[in-house]
């Protein structure tokens, strides 16, 4: 959904308005994304399209179909998290978000018994943030410190060793 989102919304409207992550990556990947979207005579068109698919989202979720976050890279280190946001918008609840992300994977995978959730004897890859994402699902945004292969970073440092900004 994040990539359709990125492919539809109006040439007109800033991309930074709905992906502010968009502000943050490398000055060659920002120009390209901020040249997406659809001119205005296409523009209602490309709406409903959009609306269509953010409402089949909601109806497949509704009808107890696995909802699997996954995104195509539109805005790299960041699309995910606008994953995330359209299902919450699409009908899910935060909670219900986060795990089509983390533990409803692990379980299509059958790896839930390694990662998915914070366990003894699970492998320790997570983020903390800053705010509580089951108040406003934006939140998840607010990326504080990862722990990734028992490691813990910062990811200011992280952002910055790849020319983004943090």
């Amino acid at each position: 959904m994040a990539l359709m989102e990125l492919i539809l919304h109006p040439a007109d409207v800033p991309v930074s308005t709905f992906e502010p992550g968009v502000t943050k990556v490398a000055p060659e990947l920002a120009g390209p994304l901020n040249n997406t979207g659809q001119p205005p005579a296409a523009a209602a068109q490309a709406k409903a399209a959009y609306e269509i698919w953010l409402a089949t989202i909601g109806a497949l979720h509704r009808a107890g179909i696995t909802i699997i976050a996954g995104t195509d890279q539109a805005v790299p280190g960041h699309s995910l998290h606008r994953e995330i946001e359209l299902y919450v918008k699409a009908g899910l609840t935060p909670l219900e978000a986060i795990q089509a992300a983390t533990i409803v994977p692990a379980r299509v995978m059958k790896l839930d018994n390694q990662v998915g959730t914070v366990e003894v004897g699970k492998r320790a890859d997570m983020i903390f943030i800053d705010g509580d994402p089951l108040k406003s699902i934006s939140n998840i945004r607010n990326v504080r410190w990862v722990v990734a292969a028992g490691r813990l970073y910062n990811p200011a440092d992280l952002w910055q060793s790849v020319g983004f900004k943090p």
